[in-house]
Formats: C-alpha cells, sequence, structure tokens
C-alpha cells in the first residue's frame, strides 16, 4: 500500500509541475533592442537597434524627428541607407550615413536622426540597407513596422 501512495503522489508531483511549465503569460513583450546575432562566417548584414522594436506592434516614432541606429558588416565603405516608408513602400524621407567602429569584415555602429512630414498616425516602416558598389543591387537590408506619431 505504501509503494501506491507513493506512486500516486510522484504522479501528482510530476502533473502539477508540467502544468505549470507549459502554462503561458499574457504579459506584454518587452521591446527588445537586440538584433538577431549575426553569423561568424563574415557575411554581410544591417540591423536596425533603434527606434527600438516591439514584438507586437510598430514603433511609435515622432515625425518631427528621430533617431535610427543600428549595425552593420559588409558595407563597402561602411555606407548606410535609411528610408522612412508609407504603408505602401512609397518613401517618404531618405538619410545616409557611415557607420564608425568597424571595418568591411567587422561589424560597425551606423546612426542618424529622420525627419518625416506625414500626418499624426500615419503607418510605415523604416528600412536600413546597403549596396553593392559593383552593381548597384542590395546586399543586405532590415526593416521594422513604424507609426509616425499618435494620431
Amino acid at each position: 500500500m505504501h509503494q501506491k501512495t507513493l506512486w500516486l503522489f510522484m504522479t501528482v508531483v510530476l502533473a502539477l509541475a508540467c502544468n505549470l511549465t507549459a502554462k503561458t503569460t499574457d504579459e506584454t513583450p518587452i521591446p527588445t533592442n537586440t538584433p538577431p546575432p549575426p553569423t561568424d562566417d563574415g557575411s554581410p548584414f544591417i540591423s536596425i537597434t533603434e527606434p527600438v522594436q516591439n514584438e507586437t506592434a510598430p514603433v511609435t516614432v515622432s515625425p518631427g524627428g528621430f533617431r535610427a541606429a543600428g549595425q552593420v558588416r559588409g558595407s563597402f565603405e561602411n555606407n548606410v541607407i535609411v528610408q522612412a516608408l508609407d504603408e505602401n513602400g512609397e518613401v517618404l524621407a531618405e538619410n545616409f550615413t557611415t557607420a564608425t567602429g568597424g571595418g568591411f569584415e567587422t561589424i560597425a555602429n551606423w546612426e542618424l536622426d529622420m525627419q518625416v512630414f506625414v500626418d499624426a498616425g500615419t503607418s510605415g516602416s523604416l528600412r536600413a540597407f546597403f549596396t553593392s558598389a559593383r552593381d548597384g543591387s542590395v546586399v543586405a537590408e532590415d526593416t521594422i513596422p513604424v507609426t509616425y506619431g499618435q494620431p
């Protein structure tokens, strides 16, 4: 009888433990500013780390001015192009910068200020990319959804 009681007790404890670890929370995800890690193989990449991306909704940025920043590797002369796009992909504003602190095969940081002239509440995206010096094609890009101001 003692073994059956012990077995029943262990089964209940195991079931409770499985149930506790399987539960999900309704907490709002915390925005992160950590881009997916680049591969260590030296391949080209670009990421947007600011404005901080929210996992559940577009980032709200001030159309009157906001800072964009990120990391890049593999860009010729560390050139970065950033575009503010509307929801149809039309360019609302474009700016250029040169990343610092790295080289063609190492990670460099970039940052710039953007200003967009649209009505508050306009949906769109922020796109960072760089092109090939050889043929002008896009080598790497990153895009995050944004809302330009509160409606």
